[in-house]
């Protein structure tokens, strides 16, 4: 009954092409018609982003944990200069 079910559904539903780095098809429904998977894919795009999209991100971060790092450095020197080592 409920297989008599899902097929019925799928009579208003489109499964979508597996999109790369997804682990799950998408579904789009046919109520207002037929669905153009490409029209679709390119007017709302995947929010899994490319390793470009990610470069400035991970360069900007890598820039504040070295900074970070020669701040960790000074105080540690500083604090052996003061004699308050542990």
């Amino acid at each position: 009954r409920a297989s008599q079910t899902s097929h019925a559904l799928m009579a208003f539903v489109m499964k979508l092409p597996m999109e790369p780095g997804k682990r799950e098809h998408r579904y789009a429904h046919l109520f207002s018609g037929p669905v153009d998977a490409a029209t679709l894919n390119s007017r709302y795009p995947s929010s899994n982003h490319t390793a470009e999209a990610h470069e400035p991100a991970d360069t900007q971060l890598q820039s504040r944990v070295d900074e970070l790092e020669r701040r960790v450095e000074d105080l540690e020197r500083l604090v052996g200069k003061l004699g308050l080592e542990g």
